[in-house]
C-alpha cells in the first residue's frame, strides 16, 4: 500500500456573535461529509482507495 502524507489544514478564525460560533472545518471542493461515531474497539476500514483521499476531523478520542 502507497504512503499517502498526513495533510493538516489551518483552520480559519470562527464566525462568532452572541449566538455562538460557526466554524467551517473545510473549505475546498469535496463530493461528501460524514460523521462516524465507532463502540470502543471498533476496527473500521481496513482497506485502501487507489485515488481517493479522504480529509478526517478528530472530535474526540
Amino acid at each position: 500500500m502507497p504512503h499517502t502524507p498526513e495533510v493538516i489544514i489551518p483552520q480559519r478564525p470562527p464566525f462568532v456573535d452572541v449566538r455562538g460560533e460557526i466554524r467551517n472545518l473545510i473549505d475546498a471542493p469535496f463530493t461528501s461529509a460524514a460523521v462516524v461515531t465507532s463502540v470502543k474497539g471498533a476496527i473500521r476500514g481496513n482497506h485502501y482507495h487507489k485515488t481517493d483521499a479522504h480529509y478526517c476531523w478528530l472530535q474526540r478520542g
